[in-house]
């Protein structure tokens, strides 16, 4: 999925969130709309990994942002995480042991560091 698309996804999720929230009365029609205003003052992005910066952001202010952040980041991390294994493959089947041990090591390095 490209960017464009990746950030009209998150769209859709937050304004059907938002929706939700406002029908179960979790939060005000004012803060609903702030939301939606500040949700769209952050765009565009540059990429994922800037649309989850800011959206980490927003879900220090708001529950909902907070939510679409999370699933946005497990999303990420497995994107990440098959690459990884991709390149990996590909490497072990080049005879390159140790450079895929290199990309294990670096995948490891940034989860920890999470």
């Amino acid at each position: 999925m490209d960017l464009q698309q990746e950030v009209e996804e998150v769209k859709k999720e937050l304004v059907a969130l938002i929706v939700k929230h406002l029908k179960e009365n979790k939060i005000e029609i004012a803060k609903a709309r702030k939301l939606a205003g500040d949700f769209l003052a952050i765009l565009p992005v540059r990429d994922q990994q800037d649309l989850l910066l800011k959206l980490k952001d927003l879900g220090k202010e708001y529950a909902e942002a907070r939510q679409i952040y999370i699933q946005q980041l497990g999303k990420f991390n497995e994107e990440q995480r098959s690459k990884a294994i991709e390149r990996m493959h590909t490497l072990i089947r080049l005879g390159k042991i140790e450079d895929a041990i290199a990309v294990a090591r670096a995948v490891q390095k940034v989860h920890e560091s999470a």
